[in-house]
């Protein structure tokens, strides 16, 4: 039981560590967002209104700690932090995406089962998104288009992205769904309530991206100039992600001003500010992770537990 459980816990936490590093600044945002938001609760309470829970807290933190906030028909917002709930929706992808690679096949089907159980069918609905991203990653032929094809698809998914935008159609196929399915289905599917039309939109963005890289070549001259500047920025891209909800929420707090553009102005340059330091020693440090985390991963794969699952 120690050995599953130890097991578990590897996967939960050191699985995103080993392929983007995303433990280095996911479970430190949760203790930063209860932190915040108690702050700017105290500060000025009508700014929470409606925008963040603080009940049960340990609750909600152990339940963010194992990525369980959006299991079945749970929802469980991480404080005030709502882009987390996508963070929970990824990781079970990892786990199971561990699970279709790193396991034996006896054992394969069995895992893969109860993880679907575990998590149940709204994760699972955007699964296919997901692997689409996989997919399009390492698909050899795709990285080979003719650049007749790659301006083709990156110039046709503007288009096609607009007119996804003015026909309404996600609104109007999740109208036909609930139809179909009945009102309650809407407050089960939680984020995936749009699944039909994410799919359409995952086509037409991945369009963008198979063009976009086909025709990257003709942006050497422009871009590669800058490509320090480039991956210095990229860097901090998923703490602005991650971190922006109750950061933006303190210093709307904390300032206590008129709306206005002002206003928004000096929220957004202290929230940026704020993130950027907090990057610094979480994400940005995520290379002094690997070492002790493939150390321990070694151990594990060494237990008897990990020899009976392993290939």
């Amino acid at each position: 039981m120690r050995q599953l459980a130890i097991s578990y816990m590897a996967q939960l936490i050191l699985l995103p560590a080993q392929t983007r590093g995303d433990s280095s600044l996911v479970i430190p945002t949760i203790f930063i967002t209860l932190a915040l938001d108690l702050a700017g609760a105290a500060l000025t309470p009508e700014v929470y209104a409606g925008r963040s829970n603080h009940d049960m807290p340990l609750l909600r933190i152990l339940i963010s700690l194992a990525y369980l906030n959006q299991v079945w028909s749970m929802s469980i917002m991480s404080f005030s932090n709502v882009p987390y709930w996508s963070i929970c929706y990824e990781m079970w992808y990892y786990i199971l995406f561990a699970i279709l690679l790193f396991t034996k096949a006896k054992l394969r089907i069995t895992l893969l089962l109860l993880c679907a159980i575990l998590i149940g069918p709204k994760i699972l609905l955007l699964a296919p998104i997901w692997l689409l991203g996989v997919f399009l990653q390492r698909n050899k032929r795709l990285q080979q288009l003719h650049p007749w094809q790659a301006w083709f698809l990156f110039l046709i998914s503007w288009p096609l992205y607009g007119l996804y935008l003015k026909t309404g159609v996600n609104s109007l196929v999740h109208q036909w769904l609930l139809g179909v399915l009945g009102q309650g289905a809407e407050k089960f599917l939680g984020y995936s309530h749009y699944f039909l039309t994410d799919y359409l939109l995952a086509i037409i963005v991945a369009a963008n991206f198979v063009g976009a890289r086909g025709i990257a070549r003709h942006f050497g001259p422009i871009l590669l100039p800058c490509e320090q500047q480039i991956r210095r920025l990229s860097a901090y891209t998923f703490s602005i992600y991650l971190l922006h909800m109750p950061f933006i929420l303190f210093y709307m707090a904390l300032f206590n001003e008129q709306p206005g553009p002002l206003f928004a102005a000096k929220v957004l340059a202290a929230s940026l500010f704020s993130i950027v330091l907090v990057s610094k020693v979480t994400e940005q440090q995520r290379h002094r992770w690997r070492a002790p985390i493939q150390r321990w991963l070694s151990a594990l794969r060494s237990t008897s537990l990990f020899a009976r699952l392993g290939t």
